[in-house]
Parts: structure tokens; C-alpha cells; sequence
């Protein structure tokens, strides 16, 4: 396990390994860091691959109070380690992650998420409380489905 130091000096605890262009794997909101460890095996064949601990997760450190500003910093210190530039994968929070941190600016190649806790279309509009309008009730089951009570509907 190797370390480096995020701009606020925290401690961020990440494995390098393989050989080629960079990619960085960036684990959910959960994670301590092995989440996504069995995507290593193949990726080393044909890339440079860090997988860190998120700050305050697994080995990595955490200096308070959390912001978003800090996890991207966390996030620039280890494509910085790489190249200066990477790709990057992230599940769920980590996903997340991964786009503010793309529109932030900081230099990410590509970046290929997986869900991402995002709420979209009239979901979103709903949780949002952007809309006062009441969601359309849900469409009546299409004729000859099963019921809850197993019988059809006619």
C-alpha cells in the first residue's frame, strides 16, 4: 500500500500497478478501497492502474470538516501521481465523484461511471421539489397480467 498527500496534507492510501496509459478507480461512498480491486488483474495488462481509499475510508486519513473541494483534491493528488492526466472509473458515489470532479476541470481523459446516485427525469423533478405539479398516477397493468391475488385482469 502506497500513500501520498492530498493538498490539505491528509494521507490517501492507494496500490499502483501495471504498465500503459493511466486509470484511476474510484470506490463508493462505502468503500474502503477494495471495491473495485478486482477490476486490477485485467486492467494491469494494459494500463497504469491506481485504486485508492477514499479520504476517511480503509487506510487513507481524514482532516475535517469534509467538503467535496477536499475529495476532488484527493482525487488530483493521485492522477498527479500517475501522469497528470488520467482515465477514471467510479461506482456509485464514487461515479459521482468522478463528474463533479470533470466539471471542476481537473484532467480526466475519460471517465466511465457506474451507478451513480442520481436521480433522473420526473424522479428527479419530484425529489427536487423543483415542480409543484403532482407526478401522473401509474399506468393500470396492460390487459392479461398477473394480478398481486395471481388471477388476470381482464
Amino acid at each position: 500500500m502506497n500513500h501520498l498527500k492530498s493538498k490539505d496534507r491528509t494521507a490517501i492510501a492507494y496500490t499502483r500497478g501495471g504498465d500503459g496509459p493511466a486509470v484511476v478507480l474510484v470506490g463508493g461512498g462505502l468503500d474502503d478501497g477494495t471495491e473495485n480491486a478486482t477490476l486490477i488483474p485485467t486492467l494491469v495488462d494494459f494500463f497504469t492502474v491506481a485504486n485508492y481509499a477514499r479520504r476517511g475510508r480503509g487506510d487513507s486519513g481524514d482532516t475535517p470538516p469534509y467538503a467535496l473541494e477536499r475529495e476532488i483534491e484527493d482525487l488530483a493528488a493521485v492522477v498527479d501521481e500517475l501522469a497528470g492526466h488520467a482515465h477514471a472509473f467510479g461506482a456509485s458515489s464514487g461515479g459521482a465523484l468522478l463528474l463533479e470532479a470533470a466539471a471542476a476541470g481537473l484532467s480526466l481523459d475519460r471517465i466511465a461511471v457506474w451507478e451513480v446516485p442520481y436521480a433522473v427525469g420526473g424522479e428527479a423533478v419530484a425529489v427536487s421539489g423543483r415542480s409543484t405539479e403532482t407526478a401522473a398516477a401509474p399506468a393500470a397493468p396492460p390487459p392479461a397480467c398477473a394480478a398481486p391475488t395471481g388471477r388476470t385482469t381482464a
